[in-house]
């Protein structure tokens, strides 16, 4: 914690299971391997150029503040079940190794597209997200099929109409973009739509 000037740290086959580095904020290269690390917090270190990480125990591992990163190899993680590479510097990346972590599935990076086409060290089952924890459905709080739990949009929200259940179960609100739906007192479910934006009756 008192090296700030360090600028390149390493450890190998050690029982080190923890590693404090936020006050070396000139680290440029970090080097760990088979040492049982569980976690690792990189945000102050935005010098940091390289990272090789393996054969440890973390479970997640974030280094999108890290803008300066080039070159990350993080192979043999067993329990790393999330990874975020969004750093905006990610077409600039000289090397990207990440295989042989199982419980990983989604990296989040810049662009999806890129990286696809770009980091080809990945395992099988490994694929690319700019956002890995995204839930889609129906984000308005008004609709009747709202998700509270969605983060994203996806289209489906149905705006939610107040009838009036009669004898001629007559729906009195006509709401917007022309769509309606309603349930009887009898649990009749019924949905439609109406071109001219009238009342219905059904």
């Amino acid at each position: 914690s008192q090296n700030t000037a360090l600028t390149r740290l390493g450890c190998g086959y050690s029982s080190f299971g923890s590693l404090d580095v936020s006050n070396n904020t000139a680290l440029t290269y970090l080097e760990w391997i088979e040492c049982p690390l569980s976690s690792l917090d990189v945000s102050a270190n935005t010098a940091l150029a390289r990272l090789f990480l393996e054969n440890s125990q973390l479970t997640t591992l974030d280094v999108s503040n890290n803008t300066a990163l080039i070159d990350l190899y993080c192979a043999d993680n067993y329990q790393l079940a999330t990874l975020d590479v969004r750093n905006g510097n990610n077409t600039n990346f000289t090397s990207f190794s990440v295989w042989d972590n199982p419980n990983l599935n989604c990296i989040d990076v810049d662009d999806p597209t890129w990286s696809s086409n770009n980091w080809t060290n990945i395992d099988t089952q490994h694929y690319f997200s700019n956002n890995c924890n995204a839930i889609y459905g129906c984000t308005d709080s008004l609709a009747s099929n709202y998700d509270p739990i969605a983060t994203i949009d996806d289209g489906s929200c149905i705006p939610y109409i107040y009838a009036c259940d009669t004898v001629s179960y007559y729906v009195g609100e006509w709401m917007m973009q022309g769509y309606w739906q309603y349930t009887t007192s009898s649990g009749t479910f019924y949905t439609g739509s109406n071109s001219n934006g009238t009342s219905l009756y059904i």
